[in-house]
């Protein structure tokens, strides 16, 4: 898994245990690839606009084909508006285009209908880059809808949100402990991205 933001987007995995995620905007599939590998069981559907993604995804970077991995070619927005999905542990939203960041995914509205679909538990992974760090709207729409949010900006200077619907009382050491685990089925040093993560507004 060679992007940085990737790595820091699976550290939502120290702070629950997902059994259904969405992917919304599937770039090379490496995300999905990672979750399909290490977590047995979980059911994923990845949401991806263009077409020629999603076959690059199965061609060339090895995207499992699996019965608990749905991929539909739709807007991500417009899926979260059908309602056809059933509530999910994890939402990853990782929206680009040609420019960079897709405008959507900052807005209020796309992060309430991203809270609605999540469980009472559940918890928000957002792919920003560092100039969104001052986007006043994103920050208080993360703030109306969820209570726990960590930040992590790479070095890469993707910053890369992690926003839970209920607080998480890990402790540091136990999340330490928890990250040098996953970081031997990861296959990368999850603890190197842990050591970066603040709370919204640090």
């Amino acid at each position: 898994m060679q992007y940085e933001y990737t790595q820091a987007m699976l550290l939502v995995l120290l702070f629950c245990q997902p059994r259904r995620v969405l992917v919304l905007g599937l770039g090379g599939g490496s995300l999905v690839t990672a979750l399909h590998r290490i977590i047995p069981g979980i059911h994923i559907t990845a949401v991806e606009l263009r077409a020629s993604v999603i076959e690059v995804a199965y061609r060339y970077f090895q995207m499992p084909r699996a019965k608990r991995l749905q991929v539909i070619q739709q807007d991500a927005d417009s899926f979260l508006l059908s309602g056809e999905t059933r509530k999910v542990d994890v939402l990853f939203a990782d929206l680009y285009h040609a420019t960079g960041v897709d405008e959507v995914q900052l807005r209020a509205d796309f992060i309430a209908r991203c809270a609605e679909t999540l469980k009472a538990d559940g918890w928000l992974v957002l792919n920003c880059w560092n100039e969104h760090r001052e986007d006043a709207v994103l920050r208080e729409a993360l703030r109306q809808h969820f209570v726990d949010i960590r930040t992590v900006l790479t070095s890469s200077r993707n910053w890369v949100i992690l926003a839970g619907k209920a607080q998480d009382w890990h402790t540091t050491s136990a999340l330490k402990e928890e990250a040098f685990h996953l970081s031997s089925a990861l296959g990368f040093p999850l603890t190197r991205h842990l050591a970066r993560v603040r709370a919204l507004g640090e």
